[in-house]
């Protein structure tokens, strides 16, 4: 029997996680996503309830808004979500280096924050920006190599720009993640932008 069928116990018309499962690894859950045009899964805590698909989106919102379909609450800080979001531990005001971002990477810049109602945001790419300013230049001035004229090449996101639909105003306490490629789901299942391996 799949653990699937063994995790949940039935009653009503609501699902309670069998308390053996409940800290077993979403990685080694059995996945009924794993066909579908999912890139990754949460799980809601609150709930119990384990398959809240990761969608990924082109757009300011990589993953949309992250809602318990079951009992209708938002995502928490300390609930996880499968390897498609690597947690980004860089708390650091922007503009925040990064692995250099190339092609379209520089649109769909591959690093996230979730608002305290659950929409997810995505960084912006603050590199043209930061080059051109004083503040960059004084900076790199400062950092190591550049007394020989080599520096690494890098790349600069941010967050501080959000103000979420629901009267928030992004917060250094807001979670960040990078978005990675989890080699749980297929490459079928819908294209996304992610972060190659052996990036920070």
């Amino acid at each position: 029997m799949s653990i699937l069928k063994d995790l949940f116990a039935i009653s009503g018309s609501k699902s309670t996680v069998d308390p053996q499962y409940a800290s077993t690894p979403l990685a080694e859950l059995d996945n009924p996503f794993r066909s579908a045009n999912v890139h990754g899964h949460w799980h809601c805590h609150n709930c119990g309830d384990l398959w809240h698909p990761l969608k990924y989106n082109r757009s300011l919102h990589p993953f949309s808004k992250l809602k318990c379909t079951a009992c209708n609450w938002s995502w928490q800080p300390d609930w996880e979500m499968t390897k498609t979001a690597r947690p980004f531990k860089s708390t650091a005001k922007d503009p925040i280096p990064v692995p250099i971002l190339d092609n379209e990477l520089k649109e769909q810049v591959p690093y996230f924050t979730v608002c305290e109602c659950g929409l997810t945001w995505r960084a912006k790419n603050l590199t043209s920006w930061w080059k051109k300013s004083s503040g960059f230049k004084k900076a790199a001035m400062s950092r190591p190599g550049a007394d020989t004229g080599v520096l690494p090449k890098q790349s600069y996101i941010g967050f501080e720009y959000i103000k979420c639909e629901c009267g928030a105003v992004h917060e250094a306490s807001w979670k960040r993640f990078s978005i990675r490629k989890d080699p749980l789901y297929t490459a079928g299942n819908g294209e996304y932008l992610y972060i190659p391996d052996g990036s920070e």
